[in-house]
């Protein structure tokens, strides 16, 4: 090799170096925490789509100030341990701002302090335990508190006429938190809880919790959990003849359940956050079904308002975790496709729930 051939080799390979170096920073890296396997990933993996969705929508039209936005996805298998392995890497590590997710409440909880000591903004999209709401100062969420669902789901049961009221929930910060606010509701008005069952995440076998609950003879089980857990769940109950009605909650609002269970699941009414149906929704509806020719749901949209979100915080200036949560509570009426966004003092939303039940296999309006 010549001399010349040398240094045109070694510039141009200082030139590649430079222009790597060059795209690198004309990227905006922010982190999320999602549940891509085990249990939960029916979550994860729904509520990752919404989010590249509108990942893919963001780039196309420029990024952000002509930088590209990126998302490091971690999996946390909706367990605390692998959520606060990945808060500990995208804060320390990756240095990103902003973490959207986790969607389970337990994770949520449990990335809190550190998100908090490392001044990490947390933006959850679906963790709706009460605890949340007093988790921190840079601890947000998209989806209400339990202590709104509860109440409704309390309400509901006795508005339907049931006064003898049995729980079969998840261990979890989740099924815990709903089975603490609907016991205290229900007997508020009335009622009286006969039997409480509780079950760990990944459990599929039910029947002896189902028998003592059938052996209370309650009018009504409320029961908050995991999709696959709640479709089993119900399959038991048909085949040891508890037939009574079962109220559950948002999480049951999952294809997973018509699918396990069959007609086991006919009748069962749930609560879940009330359908957008604005101009903004039209519009990530239309996208979603171009994109993955299938028709996107709630999940979805809340993972599409959250990457929404954080870009338009990003763009008005804010860049570190500090800057992030100062203008996530100054945002009003972000017009998401799940419905308008504004943060409170708590870094919660409000927003309207509806009534669902199960008819012929299908999700319907309940009234």
């Amino acid at each position: 090799m010549t001399t010349r051939t040398f240094i045109v080799l070694v510039i141009s390979l200082i030139i590649t170096l430079i222009g790597c170096g060059k795209r690198e920073e004309e990227r905006i890296k922010i982190g999320a925490i999602l549940p891509l396997t085990g249990e939960g990933a029916i979550y994860g993996e729904r509520t990752k789509r919404g989010m590249d969705l509108a990942l893919e929508e963001i780039n196309r039209e420029g990024g952000i100030g002509g930088k590209k936005l990126e998302i490091i996805y971690e999996d946390d298998r909706l367990e605390p341990k692998d959520g606060v392995n990945a808060i500990q890497k995208l804060a320390t590590v990756d240095k990103v701002p902003i973490v959207i997710g986790p969607v389970s409440s337990g994770v949520v909880l449990a990335v809190a302090p550190i998100a908090n000591r490392t001044k990490t903004v947390v933006l959850s999209t679906y963790a709706s335990n009460y605890k949340i709401t007093e988790a921190g100062d840079y601890i947000f969420r998209i989806y209400p508190s339990d202590a709104f669902q509860g109440v409704l789901d309390a309400k509901l049961a006795h508005k339907m006429g049931f006064r003898k009221a049995a729980i079969l929930y998840v261990n979890s910060d989740y099924g815990v938190g709903l089975r603490n606010v609907f016991s205290r509701t229900f007997q508020e008005l009335g009622g009286r809880i006969v039997a409480e069952e509780a079950f760990e995440a990944g459990k599929t076998d039910f029947r002896a919790q189902l028998a003592k609950i059938k052996a209370a003879r309650p009018d009504v089980v409320f029961m908050p959990g995991n999709a696959k857990e709640m479709a089993t769940i119900l399959l038991q109950a048909k085949q040891l003849h508890l037939d009574k009605q079962f109220i559950a909650t948002d999480s049951f609002l999952a294809d997973t359940i018509i699918g396990i269970a069959g007609d086991a699941a006919e009748g069962v009414v749930f609560t879940t956050l009330a359908e957008n149906k604005d101009e903004n929704y039209q519009k990530f509806a239309k996208a979603f079904r171009e994109r993955y020719n299938a028709d996107g749901g709630l999940l979805e949209s809340l993972g599409y308002d959250a990457v929404k979100l954080v870009a338009e915080v990003i763009k008005g200036g804010a860049t570190t975790g500090e800057q992030i949560k100062d203008a996530l509570y100054r945002i009003r009426d972000f017009p998401g496709a799940a419905g308008k966004i504004t943060f409170d003092a708590n870094g919660d939303v409000a927003k309207e729930f509806t009534v669902m039940k199960v008819s012929n296999r299908r999700f319907v309006n309940f009234e």
